[in-house]
């Protein structure tokens, strides 16, 4: 995978807010085979004629299903986990930045003119924080 592939999914996850779990890793589906295959060498191990080796050798296919199931719902709980933290982050400073345009609008030293360039700002910051709302309610088609 190229620089340029990671800068369009970064770019594309930011701007959609899904997560994309077909990344090149698949690590919960490597990790499945890996922990069913040394589920079966343990049965190995055991003796496949035992009832313990017997009940791993079939349980294997099923535990490791259940295994990447797992790492994939705990992968994605850690991605929304931090999505939401950045997003609260980010409105954080919004609201400050609102907050502090709106102090200096009620400075009575400040003039007409540099008034008029500071509702200026005030709406980019609102019109800014209305496309990052819609944004997010795109993402939920």
């Amino acid at each position: 995978m190229t620089a340029t592939d990671v800068q369009a999914q970064v770019r594309r996850r930011r701007s959609t807010g899904h997560i994309d779990t077909r990344g090149p890793r698949g690590g919960s589906q490597i990790g499945g085979a890996t922990g069913g295959t040394a589920l079966v060498v343990i049965a190995q191990q055991l003796g496949t004629h035992s009832w313990p080796g017997m009940l791993l050798m079939y349980a294997a296919p099923m535990i490791a299903v259940g295994y990447s199931g797992v790492l994939m719902q705990l992968h994605m709980l850690v991605e929304s986990t931090r999505r939401r933290s950045e997003e609260k982050e980010a409105q954080r400073k919004i609201n400050a930045a609102h907050a502090g345009v709106e102090a200096l609008l009620k400075n009575s030293h400040a003039t007409e003119k540099h008034k008029r360039e500071l509702r200026g700002v005030l709406e980019g910051i609102e019109r800014e924080a209305a496309n990052r709302h819609l944004g997010h309610v795109k993402a939920l088609k």
